[in-house]
């Protein structure tokens, strides 16, 4: 189980993008969450980012850069090199 003040964060953002919480924590919050997320164990840190991830997914720019994605795979073009 994470630690309460990480369970009271997430809980907290929940409902908003990922960027719109890291804009809105002060510097002391992002040190608290940073020196708690530095305690967890590797089974905790991975519930923290798989819920990361999870926000990540579900804001707009995530959404429309996965439809570009898959229009190309759709027209034929299945990777790219980045250069």
């Amino acid at each position: 189980m994470a630690p309460a003040f990480i369970l009271a964060m997430l809980s907290q953002v929940e409902s908003r993008s990922f960027l719109s919480i890291r804009r809105s924590m002060d510097a002391m919050t992002m040190l608290r969450l940073k020196q708690q997320l530095v305690r967890m164990g590797a089974k905790q840190r991975q519930e923290v980012s798989a819920f990361l991830h999870k926000l990540k997914q579900d804001t707009p720019a995530w959404k429309k850069e996965m439809t570009r994605r898959m229009a190309e795979m759709d027209s034929g073009k299945k990777f790219y090199l980045r250069g």
